[in-house]
């Protein structure tokens, strides 16, 4: 973020009486300053972002030349999974060498939505071509309470009409009819 017209970054507060803020670091993401009394140091609580700051820092951190991190060799137990991780590494940053972070994440989602990862595929085409229109249905009924209840005891009593008419007692439904033994009688059948 780039500093105001008065020279001060928006994000560091800075020393009141000199303007500056030499006497400042960042330890475990806290500001720290130095007390001008005791001399201990003290931390400091960094101010609070506005939307557009947000807008901008995200804009910065997408635009930043993509370096993809070198394996410590010290997270390694043998020579040849360090060697192996130095190859792919080198490889990477070959691949998207002087691309942004943003183009290296929008490629490397491409390639999980190719890949057949349904959500990668949902989020790239709803950032490309915006998510789809959804319509809602909205049926407005205007009727006392009583001719509610009255409307679901009629729709019960259909329901249940339905319902008896389609019972039918197993002992009505005749038996299938004997296939017949002598295979002279399947031939006039056939």
């Amino acid at each position: 973020m780039a500093p105001d017209h008065d020279g001060k970054h928006p994000l560091i507060p800075t020393d009141n009486n000199s303007g500056s803020s030499a006497g400042r670091a960042v330890v475990r993401g806290r500001l720290i300053d130095w007390d001008p009394n005791t001399g201990l140091p003290m931390p400091v609580d960094r101010p609070v972002l506005s939307a557009p700051q947000i807008e901008a820092l995200a804009a910065t951190a997408l635009s930043l030349p993509y370096v993809p991190e070198e394996p410590d060799k010290r997270e390694f137990t043998n020579e040849k999974a360090y060697d192996l991780a130095v190859d792919k590494w080198r490889a990477e940053a070959n691949r998207y060498a002087g691309m942004t972070c943003g183009e290296v994440m929008m490629v490397k989602l491409a390639q999980l939505a190719a890949q057949g990862n349904h959500s990668a595929t949902e989020e790239l085409l709803d950032r490309v071509l915006g998510k789809p229109k959804q319509s809602s249905e909205v049926k407005s009924v205007s009727m006392k309470y009583e001719d509610y209840l009255k409307k679901m005891a009629e729709d019960e009593a259909k329901h249940q009409a339905r319902a008896s008419a389609v019972d039918v007692e197993a002992s009505t439904i005749p038996p299938p009819p004997e296939p017949p033994s002598d295979p002279d009688e399947l031939r006039g059948i056939l």
